[in-house]
């Protein structure tokens, strides 16, 4: 299980895409950004709690994303039952670099 940096609280779009966009700089030509950055939506759950939901979500999402450096925690939920968290909820918001296609 790879741990993922948490940035927590909730941001526009355009700020969200510049963070996502400053991020992933070209590690040989640091001026050179990337500018294709796809973000995600991913729902975690966890009996445990909120951070090991978000974990959950990051789990989930590296299955089939490669190139995950952070996530955005957009919603902490939970499901309550006689006055007891049954199960915590993160929604997190995922960014990671678009790849060209090798051909």
């Amino acid at each position: 299980m790879s741990q993922v940096p948490v940035r927590i609280g909730r941001a526009t779009s355009d700020r969200r895409l510049e963070t996502a966009t400053r991020r992933y700089t070209n590690p040989v030509v640091p001026s050179l950004a990337m500018t294709a950055v796809k973000i995600i939506k991913v729902l975690g759950t966890s009996e445990e709690g909120w951070e090991q939901a978000a974990q959950e979500a990051v789990d989930q999402a590296s299955k089939t994303i490669d190139d995950i450096h952070g996530v955005e925690v957009e919603d902490w939920t939970a499901d309550v039952e006689n006055g007891q968290i049954q199960e915590y909820k993160t929604t997190v918001e995922v960014a990671f670099p678009v790849h060209e296609q090798q051909g």
